[in-house]
């Protein structure tokens, strides 16, 4: 097992946030860029020893050390065969992992702490159960509502709490997708059960972070919609190719399927549009 690792220097730090946001699971806006960077200039600030009572220092140095963690999974360790900074980074994360959800103010909060898991996790499966911790995840989706959103939801809650969950809700679906789609299983929800629009990524100002973080905050999340929009399609082809297959009953006739296909057809074709258009290259790393 690796030891704890400690915080990096800053700039090499700075430079393994691009890292995660370019290459290492971008699909998942688990967490928003502007909120890695406060969580970094929290974590180095205790580092230093300073107070910060008005921030959740806990949960700052937790996000610090998972981002890290995963940026760092396919950075090779020169020494050979010792463990990678990546597994220590992680294993310091986890020291902090129990502080984090006892002090959880929310379950939103406590979703994003095992959706951060689950990043690492796909990267480094040695490392836990992917299945369950995705299954616990769709679970406490289900138990806090936010696979079905209502107009009381969209009246009521405050703008960013609502960007918020519909972010986290659409990462959970994602992990849910890409692994039954990829092993072959049954989705955790099926699509009939869901009522949550895509997050409007101009809809909330992200308090005092910069132009340019805002700015890629915008753009990155333009791009995790469309691949969201990409699950749905290929959740609904999934179930209609199942569908053809089982017997017909009462409750679940068989889809027409030169209809469902003449109806899907231009809907990936606007897809492809829009890859082609060039939104899923400019943000760097994507599509790798």
């Amino acid at each position: 097992m690796a030891a704890e690792a400690s915080l990096p220097p800053h700039p090499a730090a700075d430079h393994l946030v691009d890292v995660y946001f370019q290459y290492h699971t971008p699909h998942l806006p688990v967490v928003e860029r502007s909120r890695v960077e406060e969580a970094m200039e929290s974590a180095y600030q205790a580092k230093s020893g300073q107070q910060l009572p008005d921030r959740a220092m806990e949960r700052d140095v937790f996000i610090s050390f998972m981002v890290l963690a995963i940026a760092l999974c396919d950075v090779s360790n020169p020494s050979g065969g010792r463990p990678s900074q990546s597994e220590g980074c992680f294993r310091s994360a986890m020291s902090w992992y129990e502080k984090v959800v006892v002090s959880s103010k929310s379950d939103v909060e406590t979703l994003r702490t095992i959706l951060l898991l689950a990043q690492f996790i796909a990267l480094c499966p040695s490392r836990g159960s992917l299945w369950h911790l995705n299954g616990i995840a769709l679970r406490l989706c289900v138990d806090i509502g936010l696979h079905w959103e209502t107009e009381d939801h969209t009246a009521n809650l405050d703008p960013a709490i609502l960007y918020d969950r519909r972010r986290l809700w659409y990462s959970t679906y994602q992990f849910d997708r890409i692994l039954c789609i990829t092993l072959s299983r049954p989705f955790g929800i099926i699509d009939e059960s869901i009522r949550v629009p895509l997050p409007n990524p101009w809809a909330v100002s992200r308090g005092t972070s910069g132009t340019k973080s805002i700015e890629l905050d915008i753009h990155s999340q333009r791009a995790h919609n469309h691949l969201f929009t990409l699950s749905k399609l290929e959740s609904e082809i999934k179930h209609v190719q199942h569908n053809q297959t089982w017997a017909p009953k009462t409750a679940y006739p068989r889809a027409n399927y030169a209809a469902w296909f003449q109806d899907i057809k231009p809907r990936l074709e606007r897809c492809s549009a829009v890859l082609l258009s060039g939104l899923i290259p400019r943000t760097a790393g994507l599509v790798t």
